[in-house]
């Protein structure tokens, strides 16, 4: 944590990334004056409750201590994880969410993914859960409440994304799936699903975000 802002954004990265990719952002809010926390946590080694429970949960009571509001920017998984500690486990509260390309309702690239046994060993026990199966974990979750707002592209990296998703997609996530219900912002950017976290028009709705509780332009 840096800054004496009692306010801080903790980011949490998404599957399989470092904590680097969101470094740009943290010192884009460290200019704007908030406490920043880049949290790391093991995510293709343990699967999401077990992530959010004993990994993510106790670093937000720890932030809680030196903060009097907790924000968080979430990448893809992250997504999930604080969606689910949200709603299940005695957490701080959080002011204000946003998150950046969360499969909600699951991902078709996952559903591609899950059939090769190499990438389910890399990528983990958390694959399974990010699928479009109704009995997905994902797919067992609830609502969220309060002020959560999302943020995903359209546009995608990937040759044959077309094939897999045959709908609007950032190349991981389809637009659609990025939505839940609850939500108080939705926004679609021309961005991928890797880039979307070094986009200059993101970071700037997200400071919009943290200060007025909408997107800019809502």
């Amino acid at each position: 944590m840096s800054s004496n802002n009692s306010e801080c954004v903790v980011l949490l990265h998404g599957l399989a990334m470092p904590t680097a990719t969101f470094r740009p952002l943290e010192q884009f809010l460290k200019r704007g004056g908030y406490q920043t926390f880049n949290l790391p946590y093991p995510s293709r080694q343990y699967p999401i409750a077990t992530l959010a429970t004993q990994y993510v949960a106790p670093k937000l009571r720890e932030v809680s201590q030196k903060a009097t509001k907790i924000h968080v920017v979430t990448h893809s998984l992250g997504g999930i994880v604080i969606r689910f500690l949200m709603q299940e486990t005695d957490i701080p509260p959080l002011e204000r969410v946003i998150m950046l390309a969360p499969p909600h309702q699951g991902s078709q690239m996952a559903d591609w993914l899950s059939q090769s046994s190499f990438m389910r060993w890399f990528l983990g026990p958390v694959l399974a859960e990010l699928t479009t199966a109704p009995d997905a974990f994902v797919n067992q979750l609830g609502p969220v409440k309060g002020d959560v707002g999302i943020l995903i592209g359209n546009r995608s990296l990937i040759p044959f994304s077309g094939y897999i998703f045959h709908a609007p997609n950032d190349g991981l996530v389809r637009v659609d799936h990025a939505k839940v219900e609850g939500m108080k912002d939705f926004r679609v950017y021309p961005t991928t699903h890797a880039t979307i976290v070094f986009n200059g028009d993101i970071w700037k709705q997200i400071a919009y975000f943290l200060k007025q509780g909408c997107f800019e332009g809502s």
